[in-house]
């Protein structure tokens, strides 16, 4: 039976790219109370301002939470200790938490909500390869999962490595909706294709293996296509001296502004993501929303949603040799084919990241917990 349910809603600043969609629509048969925490070091363009409007225009209560200190300091305890307080107060039906809250908050939900009607939104159920806290974050999560009981999961292939290790817990599927930035008035170069990298730069995105593999296009076929990075990048100099070729490249090194992003995929023609690992990608989902077809690394958390030659391309992980041979082949065929590739996302991004069946999956699970 479904019934107005009073929802707790906490989002950290670097998933707001996941809620932001679909909180306006839960909160058409639902109270929401908008939790946001924006930590000293931002991740992306958001700020409280925009998500105050965003709130005001949708009808939804919200707090902006703001961290004035490093995320380890012991001071950040009370404020996630007002913030349970203030949860408790509301006394909601259902605590949703997008939000990890290193290394503190977890504990203190464990301690203070109670857990039977929290609901965490788990990202990575297998932590990225190369990430310097791998092992720490990795602890972190295992408590989490461990120790609460009901997880949203945006992925099939990790809801399916979830439930085989944690047996018993209550689990919902529901992929990110498209990310959207805007209407897109930027049209791609028919004289040249251009291949795109968005996103914040880690070790586990792949980027050294684009760099070679654009390396070794470029020494034949320099004129006849452009690679764009774009993304913050806190160790740039590492990828910097592989590029070899520099003139086939258009770098924008730093955190791109929103209003910026529409353009850049409007005048791409392929993202390419030559991650060593993936849970869910967000740079995916907004090439999907533009109709960019994907070049990514052969993983099940992109075979999910690219089939090799029909949507997009696939190739070996870690493998600079295939990817170029991916691209050349593109290069070489003048790009023949890519009105068909577009007509095939765009029927598989109708039937399959729609946002009414998400919105469902949602409300489904949030009459269970409750």
């Amino acid at each position: 039976m479904n019934s107005i349910k009073k929802i707790a809603w906490i989002t950290g600043d670097n998933f707001l790219d996941s809620d932001v969609p679909v909180i306006p629509e839960i909160s058409k048969k639902n109270t929401i109370h908008w939790f946001v925490i924006f930590p000293l070091k931002r991740v992306n363009d958001y700020n409280c301002e925009y998500i105050s409007a965003f709130s005001a225009e949708a009808g939804i209560r919200n707090e902006n939470i703001r961290i004035n200190s490093r995320l380890r300091a012991i001071r950040v305890i009370s404020v996630y200790y007002r913030l349970i307080r203030k949860i408790n107060m509301l006394k909601p039906d259902i605590i949703y938490i997008n939000f990890l809250g290193l290394p503190y908050f977890s504990f203190l939900a464990y301690i203070f909500l109670n857990r039977k009607k929290v609901i965490f939104a788990a990202h990575d159920v297998v932590e990225h390869k190369n990430l310097k806290s791998r092992k720490y974050l990795g602890l972190y999560q295992r408590f989490i999962f461990r120790n609460f009981r009901n997880f949203h999961i945006f992925s099939k292939t990790q809801r399916a490595i979830f439930t085989k290790k944690f047996p018993g817990k209550k689990t919902f599927f529901a992929p990110q909706y498209l990310k959207t930035y805007g209407t897109c008035r930027t049209k791609s170069d028919e004289d040249s294709i251009t291949f795109l990298f968005f996103g914040i730069i880690r070790e586990n995105k792949g980027l050294e293996f684009l760099i070679e593999a654009a390396n070794q296009l470029g020494a034949t076929y320099k004129n006849k296509f452009k690679v764009i990075i774009a993304g913050k990048c806190d160790n740039w100099g590492y990828y910097e001296k592989r590029i070899a070729c520099p003139e086939v490249f258009d770098l924008r090194i730093g955190l791109i502004p929103n209003d910026e992003i529409p353009g850049l995929f409007g005048r791409s023609h392929y993202l390419v993501l030559p991650y060593l690992d993936v849970t869910q990608s967000g740079p995916m989902l907004i090439a999907f929303n533009y109709n960019k077809p994907v070049i990514a690394s052969n993983h099940p958390g992109f075979k999910e949603h690219i089939t090799h030659g029909k949507n997009g391309f696939l190739f070996e992980p870690e493998n600079s040799n295939e990817l170029y041979r991916v691209m050349l082949g593109i290069v070489e065929s003048n790009n023949s084919g890519y009105a068909t590739l577009q007509k095939n996302l765009e029927e598989y991004v109708h039937q399959n990241i729609s946002l009414e069946p998400i919105i469902n999956s949602y409300t489904s699970f949030f009459n269970s917990v409750s």
